[in-house]
């Protein structure tokens, strides 16, 4: 019989899910062997719908602006995030998740000043997850365990 293997559940980062959907190798090899093991677990990776706004942003910027996605690069990721197969479940926005927004080392005047890493941080403290991010930023709060 195989050993369980107890993983806390991940909250994936925007950047991160673009970087898994494209295979790029921006995404670092602990992050995914990461999200491989939580996969292998049976564990669905978790993407805060926050990300979807962040990706409907991403493709409304003009093609000259940093951060932009094609609108066709959009639409087949948010397809691979939501499709009934894909091993991403999004994360909705739920009262729950929003609460800890003014709580502790969220609250607006000791939390990260960018509300898409906010929500982040609130839904991977709801789902008692872990993160995966490149961002520096984010990866200084200490509360939560961030893989990269």
């Amino acid at each position: 019989m195989d050993p369980v293997i107890d993983l806390k559940p991940l909250v994936i980062d925007t950047h991160a899910v673009l970087w898994w959907v494209l295979d790029s190798p921006r995404l670092s090899e602990v992050a995914a062997s990461r999200m491989r093991e939580a996969i292998d677990a049976g564990q669905p990776l978790h993407v805060s719908a926050y990300s979807l706004l962040e990706l409907r942003y991403a493709a409304e910027k003009p093609a000259t602006r940093k951060g932009h996605i094609s609108p066709e690069l959009h639409d087949a990721i948010v397809a691979e995030i939501t499709s009934d197969e894909s091993v991403f479940t999004v994360a909705d926005m739920s009262a729950a998740i929003i609460a800890h927004l003014g709580t502790g080392a969220l609250a607006r005047d000791t939390g990260p000043n960018d509300p898409g890493d906010r929500v982040i941080l609130a839904t991977a403290i709801e789902l008692g997850a872990d993160i995966v991010t490149a961002d520096k930023l984010l990866q200084r709060e200490d509360h939560i365990t961030f893989v990269w």
